[in-house]
């Protein structure tokens, strides 16, 4: 781990990455949670990915507003590039992402800030509330503090139930990026490339709290209504199987559960929405499933997937009438439980 001087060490620069495309509507109250931060020794960039909806001058009149916003605007051309834009113009010694339909709580740099000092960490990772609309869903957590080795934080990473692929919701010391970017052209860039942090840290401590609000919004582009959206997600985890398997053997099988789950992801996202795989896109997906299910994935595979999987083997048609009652009882069960 690099070390800080005594200086940097009680008053080093953070540096928070936004991406911003078309958000217009909800910039303001993002950029605005991280300017009130309680830790205010802040490097906030703003990346605009060529706006057309005004956010890209919502992005300079922010920045009048204080001196700690730089905004660059470039050439749309995607999540992943926006971002290795911002990492590739950070001056801080740590570094913070937020999306800019996204917003977080007053005291979470700080927060994140003071553990990783305290713990001699490389990242620290919290968990977030789901806003949908007006309301907002707390998850169940503890308030505890796990100190894990790299190995343990990339098990936990690739259980995909707590501290998921995401690139906010952490803070990361910036010597964890070098050398790093996102995969130029792709959605769910979070899941091919968060773990190889990971893989540079020694310690990572994820602090079960939620500091982050993770706004579901409709037409955000992790959540299209269509399947076929779902199939980048599972093209993220077939790219981070081929190239964590082959550094960590021993996570072959969690890497596997992952893509199947991504598989039976866009199955049901299809028969939520109504809508049916083509021939085509059911023969891939089958072959991809045959290249990765054996005893033990489906041992580590969780019940709700377990069950999905079963029903898709027993019969397609089944699966896709019984798939809204599945997930309705799902949302029940989760609800009657807070």
């Amino acid at each position: 781990m690099d070390s800080l001087n005594k200086e940097e060490k009680s008053n080093p620069v953070v540096s928070v990455i936004i991406p911003v495309f078309n958000v217009v509507s909800y910039l303001e109250k993002s950029v605005k949670s991280v300017c009130t931060q309680t830790y205010d020794n802040l490097e906030i960039l703003l990346i605009d990915d060529g706006s057309t909806d005004g956010s890209d001058k919502l992005c300079d009149s922010l920045a009048n507003h204080d001196a700690r916003i730089r905004v660059i605007h470039k050439k749309n051309s995607g999540i992943a590039d926006t971002r290795n834009v911002g990492l590739e113009n950070v001056h801080g010694d740590f570094i913070v992402f937020i999306d800019s339909d996204d917003w977080v709580k007053s005291d979470m740099i700080e927060r994140l800030l003071n553990v990783l000092l305290n713990e001699n960490a490389d990242i620290v990772a919290c968990e977030n509330y789901f806003v949908y609309g007006d309301r907002i869903e707390k998850p169940d957590t503890s308030g505890k503090c796990v100190r894990q080795d790299s190995d343990s934080s990339l098990k936990t990473l690739l259980d995909d139930r707590k501290f998921r692929s995401r690139t906010w919701g952490r803070i990361y010391k910036a010597s964890t990026w070098k050398g790093i970017s996102f995969p130029s052209g792709t959605t769910y860039e979070d899941v091919s490339t968060v773990y190889k942090t990971y893989l540079k840290a020694e310690v990572i401590v994820l602090l079960d709290e939620p500091l982050y609000f993770y706004n579901q919004r409709d037409n955000s582009i992790v959540h299209s209504d269509s399947y076929k959206s779902f199939f980048n997600l599972l093209d993220a985890r077939i790219l981070r199987k081929k190239e964590l398997g082959k550094l960590k053997p021993k996570f072959l099988p969690e890497l596997k559960v992952s893509v199947i789950a991504a598989i039976i992801d866009i199955y049901r996202e299809a028969a939520l929405s109504n809508q049916r795989l083509d021939f085509g896109e059911d023969e891939k997906l089958q072959l991809i499933l045959s290249k990765n299910y054996g005893k033990l994935e489906k041992k580590l595979l969780s019940p709700r997937y377990r069950a999905e999987l079963n029903l898709l083997k027993l019969s397609k048609g089944m699966f896709y009438s019984m798939e809204n009652k599945l997930n309705s009882l799902v949302i029940h069960i989760k609800r009657m439980g807070k």
